[in-house]
């Protein structure tokens, strides 16, 4: 079949077809992480902020201020970090 011109063509338009999907599927996947990546750093930013504000304007310990803020445990030592 690959020996007939016109398959071969066929074949090589799909198997190029194909590629090009996967290819563009890997580039919207990747926009979308690193779009996913900024927000969630954006959103770090506003956290952070949030956090000195009230340990500076309330005079209280980041522990006192990720309370307020209803921070949970687990991200504590993240955050804790970033300061």
């Amino acid at each position: 079949m690959k020996k007939d011109p016109k398959v071969r063509e066929v074949f090589v338009t799909l198997e190029e077809y194909v590629e090009r999907e996967k290819a563009e599927a890997l580039e919207e996947a990747e926009r979308k992480i690193t779009e996913e990546k900024m927000r969630a750093d954006k959103a770090d930013i506003q956290i952070i902020t949030s956090i000195r504000m009230i340990m500076s304007s309330r005079e209280k310990s980041a522990d006192s201020a990720m309370d307020e803020l209803g921070i949970d445990v687990e991200m504590r030592d993240y955050y804790k970090a970033m300061l």
